[in-house]
């Protein structure tokens, strides 16, 4: 490898070591002693808070007619809730932020086994109704 190239790697290895820092300290807040500290608060997410926040994703999809690309994609990773939780919702958290919705709380609720199914029940069960 020349020269250019390791220089080229060195700046992109940068630019994602920088990009992880900031989603982690979005997510746990600013680095402590040891590195970032999780903030065990975030994991548990009230029965109610859930539902509020599976009824909201819900609707959203219903009024914008999303429900079959939504279904589709959410029957197509319904077991890797986690994976859907931190590759889709962190990018889009400033987003989220702006509407309001806090994006941890979107990326615990994903997390959590069962809730992709609430979600799809709920989507259906919206999508019948109108």
């Amino acid at each position: 490898m020349n020269n250019r190239s390791s220089k080229f790697l060195d700046k992109v290895s940068h630019a994602l070591n920088a990009f992880k820092d900031k989603i982690s300290e979005y997510i746990y807040g600013s680095p402590g002693e040891s590195g970032y500290e999780y903030n065990p608060s975030m994991d548990e997410l009230s029965s109610e808070r859930e539902e509020e926040l599976i009824d909201w994703a819900a609707r959203q999809i219903v009024k914008r007619g999303l429900e079959l690309p939504a279904l589709s994609y959410l029957e197509a990773f319904r077991y890797y809730g986690y994976v859907i939780a931190y590759l889709n919702i962190l990018p889009m958290a400033p987003i989220l932020d702006a509407l309001g919705i806090n994006a941890s709380e979107f990326v615990d609720l994903l997390s959590k086994r069962g809730n992709v199914e609430r979600i799809i029940k709920k989507i259906e069960e919206l999508k019948e109704e109108t």
